[in-house]
């Protein structure tokens, strides 16, 4: 699978205030516009090798042995969706601007026509979590 998606979006939302510089608890949520480039192929693997990683972490990777393509779709498309972000704590000034613990998402529900088989559907969420940030605003 090989992709790119561009998200654009604004937000509306509330928050609690502590004192002239400070929020706490902002919630937003609003529309976004996005633009989706995927193009995907389907294999059928005689034979799937497993190789473990050997640092113990659950990240293991594979190899399709006797590769067959089934099928395959490609997309480029613009749509609408929503995105939505959560702050815990914010203090902001005119030259900077701290967070502590911070979320944001869009989501984004689409299918695929594929060429043999029935519509592939599929989910693209892209997000960022932040325990700490600090912005200089210059």
């Amino acid at each position: 699978m090989e992709g790119s998606r561009y998200f654009f979006g604004y937000n509306w939302g509330v928050f609690i205030p502590l004192g002239k510089y400070q929020r706490f608890l902002k919630i937003g949520i609003g529309p976004a516009i996005y633009y989706t480039d995927l193009s995907i192929k389907l294999n059928l693997c005689s034979q799937f090798k497993i190789t473990v990683s050997e640092d113990g972490h659950p990240n293991h990777g594979g190899e399709c042995v006797g590769k067959t393509e089934i099928d395959s779709a490609s997309i480029r498309k613009w749509g609408f969706s929503y995105n939505w972000y959560a702050t815990f704590w914010e203090r902001f000034s005119q030259d900077s601007i701290w967070k502590i613990v911070s979320w944001s998402n869009v989501v984004v529900d689409n299918a695929l026509k594929l060429k043999n088989h029935n519509d592939l559907k599929y989910r693209i969420s892209s997000g960022t979590e932040i325990i700490i940030s600090y912005t200089y605003r210059f």
